[in-house]
């Protein structure tokens, strides 16, 4: 699936280029969904989060409203529909993507950070809520999901994509 045009907006906007977002997008992808169904998995705490990147009823939320586009809803004909939506994923997971950046824009160790530490502190806090990320941020304390999976899996697993791709960020979101 290729990233629809609307969501090459959004990320173009972040001020990510293609080949960091695509590093990023896999990377979460791996953790949320490989080897559940991809874009059709269900799965989270009490399956209450749809698609390749699990998103969840506040973050559909957030992507609708960054996105300008109807939210999907919790329905279960809602679900449905989103998980049988490739191009809506890859839309609604870049605009809640921008949702969490725009939130942590006023912490300046996020505002600071290279690209590369940005999407490593924004995977944290598709784990863990922007809120979440901050306070990782602020005091270095690690967050945990309803699974008991700490949020610094994501900026783990966004280092090791960058380092795999030869993008070896500088420095490490895993001490703040």
């Amino acid at each position: 699936m290729s990233i629809p045009q609307e969501a090459r907006n959004i990320v173009s906007s972040m001020g990510f280029s293609q080949e960091e977002w695509d590093i990023y997008s896999k990377a979460i992808a791996k953790i949320e969904s490989e080897g559940s169904g991809g874009y059709s998995a269900i799965g989270g705490s009490g399956d209450a989060y749809d698609g390749k990147y699990q998103l969840g009823s506040l973050a559909k939320q957030d992507a609708a409203r960054i996105a300008g586009v109807r939210n999907p809803g919790d329905s279960s004909v809602g679900r449905e529909s989103f998980r049988n939506n490739p191009a809506q994923q890859e839309l609604f997971f870049a605009a809640y993507t921008k949702a969490n950046l725009g939130y942590l824009s006023s912490n300046p160790k996020f505002v600071n950070a290279s690209p590369e530490k940005k999407l490593e502190i924004l995977g944290y806090a598709h784990n863990q809520g922007w809120s979440g990320a901050n306070n990782y941020l602020n005091t270095g304390q690690v967050g945990e999901d309803g699974f008991g999976t700490k949020g610094t899996k994501y900026t783990q697993g966004v280092a090791n994509a960058f380092r795999q791709s030869g993008r070896t960020p500088s420095g490490s979101v895993s001490q703040p």
